[in-house]
């Protein structure tokens, strides 16, 4: 997964959480991604401006019941969604439905990205 993240191929990089997170841990436990990791990907794919694979991420990620989106994630995805010149009107509606409270900066940028 790291070799494809630093050679810009997220894609396949999705594709290693995805199975690592299907196939689990060799002693039968839930293998969650950690923080840094998803925060990693998340800035990997506000540089590339991919927002279509910044939600197929999250989408992989949905799958774990013990993987919280925070704030971070979804400030990330916001930025994702300006640098990419993209609007999601619904984003705004599901931060409410995460109960996620994003800082300052995100929340002006929703004013950009949340164009009904």
């Amino acid at each position: 997964m790291d070799y494809h993240l630093k050679h810009g191929n997220l894609k396949v990089a999705v594709d290693c959480i995805a199975n690592a997170i299907s196939t689990g841990r060799g002693d039968g436990r839930k293998w969650i991604p950690p923080k840094e990791v998803v925060q990693t990907f998340m800035s990997s794919f506000e540089k590339e401006k991919d927002v279509d694979g910044a939600e197929s991420f999250l989408e992989t990620l949905a799958k774990v019941e013990d993987v919280i989106l925070g704030a971070d994630v979804f400030e990330s995805l916001i930025c994702t969604y300006a640098a990419a010149g993209k609007t999601s009107p619904s984003l705004r509606r599901r931060l409410k439905m995460e109960n996620v409270e994003v800082n300052e900066a995100a929340k002006k940028l929703l004013e950009v990205v949340c164009v009904e």
